[in-house]
């Protein structure tokens, strides 16, 4: 149980700006931190949500309304994920080499590539919170949507191989048993029997996520030959978009 607060309060500390609830940092604990990030994501979008009611409930309308909604979840993570799909959309959009594009992965230059693939991701985004923001049911996948892409990303940490030998892959696996990817797959499942319940037609949320975020994992490990935390953040940051504009079209 100590092990699995001090992955939690790791978690916190290295995928938000949240003050974790105890400050903590024990490697023997890491192998809980993929396991426990569903909840960090149930943490940012609980205050997603919070926040979005509150705002509301304080008459923020329109465009001001959809702007602050929209940049929260980036704010909760410090930019950290949105960080790494810059990274790998710079890499993948080259259309070099697979040394050529990790070299730019690991470049810390701004490219024409992300900035671009930025851009139009916030606009869609901003579009999707939008069409969203009127339904209280929808409202709700506010909650869900952080969690469900860290369910699917803790399961890709686990499970598949990084692009290379780090710390931080070392920290995730070492002592890591199958149990965990079993539990982070039972937690998406659970997922989407909620989304269900919420309405059917909502079910699509999850589902659709799943299916985009092993499509991006799959075009991330024959193009760059595997996963690291810049693929993890592409992967968050494009399969709660993808979850976002599919609730505003549901």
């Amino acid at each position: 149980m100590k092990g699995l607060f001090n992955g939690f309060n790791m978690g916190i500390s290295m995928f938000t700006v949240i003050p974790p609830f105890k400050k903590v940092w024990d490697e023997d604990s890491g192998k809980f931190m993929m396991p426990v990030f569903p909840f960090i994501g149930l943490l940012i979008g609980v205050l997603w949500y919070a926040i979005t009611i509150l705002l509301i409930r304080f008459h923020f309308k329109g465009l001001l309304l959809t702007g602050i909604v929209l940049a929260i979840p980036f704010l909760l993570t410090g930019f950290l994920h949105l960080d790494g799909f810059m990274d790998v959309c710079d890499a993948l959009l080259s259309r070099r080499e697979r040394e050529e594009k990790l070299r730019i992965l690991k470049d810390s230059t701004i490219g024409a590539f992300s900035v671009i693939s930025l851009v139009l991701l916030l606009i869609i985004q901003l579009g999707a919170i939008n069409e969203s923001l009127d339904s209280s049911k929808k409202i709700l996948f506010f909650i869900l949507v952080p969690i469900i892409s860290r369910a699917l990303v803790g399961y890709f940490l686990l499970s598949e191989e990084p692009i290379k030998e780090s710390y931080f892959a070392r920290l995730y696996k070492k002592g890591a048993s199958k149990g965990f990817e079993y539990f982070l797959i039972f937690i998406f499942l659970d997922l989407i029997i909620i989304s269900f319940f919420i309405n059917i037609k909502f079910v699509f949320v999850p589902l659709i996520m799943g299916l985009c975020a092993k499509y991006l994992l799959y075009k991330s490990k024959k193009e760059l030959g595997g996963i690291n935390g810049d693929v993890a953040g592409y992967i968050i940051v494009l399969s709660e978009f993808i979850g976002l504009v599919v609730l505003a079209i549901a």
